[in-house]
């Protein structure tokens, strides 16, 4: 079994405060009919992909606790969901599923799915959102579609940036991302 290879420890700070950033000061700027992208939910995930469990589930809490500081939601549930995400994806990933862009988005839009629905659960259970059901037509439904064109862009410059040979060359068979995309 190949093991994956890590980017190092300053692209994931950096991606880290990038996606504070954009998400203090971009994502309120681009709200859609009441949707505010994820921006460190996406970041997380992508990062989740493409490191070990130990450094992506520090990032997911460290992130989960900004993320939970600077809204207005219960303390800790952003924080819970983004740990649990992040210890599953990157432990789903070692080495398991290496099919290139494809697959990662896969696993993005998976996880995208599962924590706007389980932070929309946990708002439900400590009755922060009382109309679950059309919160989950209004709202989650809506941030999935938003947070997944967001994830493909971000994931699409981190890859660009931290140099991932599989988004490069079509995981190691010689084609491009144009030709993998059929594009």
């Amino acid at each position: 079994m190949e093991t994956i290879q890590q980017p190092p420890p300053g692209a994931v700070i950096a991606s880290a405060v990038i996606a504070v950033v954009l998400q203090l000061v971009v994502a309120p700027a681009i709200t859609l009919f009441g949707v505010v992208p994820n921006f460190i939910l996406a970041t997380v995930i992508i990062t989740a992909i493409h490191n070990g469990p130990v450094r992506s589930v520090v990032m997911g809490f460290v992130l989960g606790l900004v993320f939970d500081f600077c809204s207005l939601g219960p303390l800790g549930a952003m924080t819970l969901v983004l740990t649990i995400l992040s210890y599953a994806v990157s432990s789903l990933n070692k080495g398991v599923f290496t099919g290139g862009i494809v697959v990662d988005m896969i696993i993005l839009l998976a996880a995208l799915i599962a924590g706007e629905f389980l932070i929309s659960v946990i708002y439900a259970i400590v009755g922060a959102n009382p109309e679950f059901l059309l919160s989950l037509v209004q709202r989650v439904l809506p941030a999935i579609a938003y947070d997944a064109l967001i994830g493909l862009i971000l994931m699409i410059i981190y890859n660009a940036i931290v140099g991932d040979s599989s988004f490069r060359s079509g995981g190691g068979t010689g084609r491009s991302l144009t030709r993998k995309l059929h594009l």
